[in-house]
């Protein structure tokens, strides 16, 4: 069964491989989606996945990239929603 989820990382997350390295783990993990840089200092995530592979995902999304700092990551449970067609996307620029 299918969980869809909010994301919102804080920390340095502009411009050191962030969205990039969170679309990577996705992908490994079999979560749909996207990520796009937010405000300054935050990335959001929407993403979709079952249950043990949401776990699994998120457990990346804390770790960062190697020149990342996430300080903080808050997390929503979504109502179901958006299809992604199994995908997972990078929205805008990294």
């Amino acid at each position: 069964m299918k969980r869809w989820v909010k994301i919102i990382v804080f920390g340095t997350v502009y411009g050191v491989g962030y969205c990039e390295y969170v679309k990577m783990h996705a992908e490994k993990c079999g979560v749909e989606g996207t990520v796009q840089h937010d405000a300054p200092g935050s990335v959001l995530i929407h993403a979709v996945g079952t249950s043990e592979a949401l776990d699994n995902f998120i457990d990346h999304v804390y770790q960062g990239s190697e020149k990342s700092l996430v300080n903080e990551v808050a997390i929503q449970i979504a109502p179901p929603g958006r299809d992604y067609r199994g995908v997972f996307r990078v929205v805008g620029e990294d």
